[in-house]
């Protein structure tokens, strides 16, 4: 008795998600190559025993904000001579990416209505 080996793909078609889920995961993964290219700042004013920190926005990742921006963001748009930085605000791009991922996979769950019969009615 002879084993034939047939690639699972021409036993029978598999669809794994309908239309409306594949546009629910692309849109899922737009939005979190969004927020990595475009994460949260902390600016920070750095001034010997008085460091002070405060949301700057989001900017694009390889264009952090200024130190002219995050003096404006501190409320002093001259800076009077103080030096100012930023970073990025890892605990709070990481809970955007969760959010988005939870959201993206609570949303595919929701539209699985339909890919049992492997059809494609969109």
């Amino acid at each position: 008795m002879a084993f034939h080996f047939r690639p699972l793909e021409l036993v029978a078609p598999i669809n794994i998600m309908n239309r409306k889920q594949k546009i629910a995961v692309a849109i899922g993964v737009a939005l979190v190559v969004l927020a990595g290219l475009f994460p949260p700042f902390e600016g920070e004013r750095n001034r010997e025993g008085d460091n002070y920190r405060i949301h700057a926005g989001h900017h694009f990742l390889f264009v952090p904000p200024s130190q002219n921006d995050v003096s404006v963001a501190m409320g002093r748009p001259d800076g009077y001579g103080l030096a100012f930085s930023s970073r990025i605000l890892l605990s709070q791009l990481y809970v955007e990416f969760s959010i988005i991922i939870v959201a993206t996979a609570g949303a595919t769950l929701l539209l699985a209505k339909g890919t049992r019969d492997n059809t494609d009615k969109g």
